[in-house]
C-alpha cells in the first residue's frame, strides 16, 4: 500500500471521473506518494501542505490495483525512495481515505483510522518535577538506546494501565517512587522502524524519594535541571513539545 495526501475537495471531484491526478501529472509527469511510515513526515517538511487551509485526506492506494506504472525513485536528501505513479490514479484502487489533521502545535499527526495498517506499541512513562525547591527541577535521563536525552518511560506489560506502566518503569530506570498526576496526558506518536507505530504516553509525576539509582542496561545518566535547562538539552522535538505542554500545566496548576 502507498499513500497520496490530496486536497478532499479535489478528490472528491475525482471520484466520478473514474480518476485522480491530471493536474499533477501536468505539473510533476508523476503523482508524489510515500509509504505509511514517511506520510507525515513529508506533510509536515512540506511548505506547500502545511499553508493549505481546505481539510486534507490521506488516499491509500492498493498498488496491485493500481494500472499506472509505479516507480521507487530516490528523492531529497534523505536517501529514502519514495512511490512515483506515473499515470492516473483509478479511483478503484484508492482502498481507503481517511482525513489527515494538526495538533495543537500545527503539525500533522498520523491518523488513528490508519494504525489498522501497522503493528501497534505503546509506552507510558513521567515527565518527572520536583518541585520542593525555589526552582521547580525537571528529571532528564540518557538513554542507552541511541545515546538521547528524555523522560523515563517503557512499554506496557500485560493488563497494566498507562499509570501502572509509567510508575513501574520510573521505578525500574531511577529507583524512584513517584506520584503520578493523571490529569496531564501527553501523546506522542511515531515509528521507531518500518511497519511499527508507537504511542508514547507522558504523565507529570512528583518525586517521593530522591534517591537516584539508574538501570545500567537502559540509561547512561540523568541531569536535574530548570525547564529552560531542560529544552536545552532534550534530543527530540516531541519531548521537548511534551516539556512545554507538561511546564504550561505546571504553571496554571500551581496558581489554580
Amino acid at each position: 500500500m502507498i499513500l497520496h495526501i490530496a486536497i478532499k475537495s479535489q478528490w472528491e471531484e475525482s471520484v466520478d471521473k473514474g480518476h485522480y491526478g491530471a493536474p499533477l501529472l501536468e505539473k510533476d509527469r508523476f503523482i508524489h506518494c510515500s509509504k505509511i511510515e514517511n506520510i507525515v513526515d513529508v506533510a509536515n517538511s512540506n511548505d506547500y501542505l502545511r499553508n493549505v487551509k481546505e481539510q486534507m485526506v490521506i488516499l491509500c492506494v492498493d498498488e496491485e490495483k493500481l494500472k499506472a506504472e509505479v516507480r521507487y525513485e530516490q528523492e531529497g536528501k534523505l536517501g529514502i525512495e519514495f512511490p512515483h505513479v506515473y499515470g492516473l490514479i483509478n479511483v478503484d484502487a484508492v482502498i481507503d481515505v481517511v482525513d489527515l489533521n494538526k495538533d495543537v502545535n500545527g503539525d500533522f499527526i498520523f491518523p488513528d483510522k490508519l494504525i489498522k495498517y501497522v503493528k501497534y506499541e505503546k509506552s507510558c512513562g513521567a515527565i518527572i518535577i520536583d518541585n520542593s525547591l525555589d526552582t521547580p527541577k525537571v528529571l532528564l535521563i540518557k538513554h542507552v538506546n541511541g545515546e538521547h536525552m528524555g523522560f523515563p518511560k517503557g512499554h506496557v506489560e500485560g493488563n497494566e494501565t498507562e499509570v501502572e506502566t509509567a510508575v513501574r518503569e520510573i521505578k525500574e530506570e531511577t529507583s524512584l517512587n513517584v506520584l503520578i498526576d493523571d490529569k496531564f496526558r501527553y501523546v506522542t506518536r511515531y515509528f521507531p522502524k518500518n511497519g511499527v507505530i508507537k504511542d508514547v504516553i507522558y504523565f507529570i509525576a512528583t518525586p517521593i524519594n530522591n534517591d537516584i539509582k539508574v538501570q545500567d542496561a537502559e540509561v547512561l545518566g540523568f541531569k536535574w535541571c530548570t525547564f529552560n535547562e531542560a529544552e536545552k538539552l532534550i534530543t527530540y522535538r516531541a519531548n521537548l513539545l511534551a516539556l512545554r505542554a507538561a511546564k504550561e500545566y505546571f504553571r496554571v496548576e500551581k496558581y489554580r
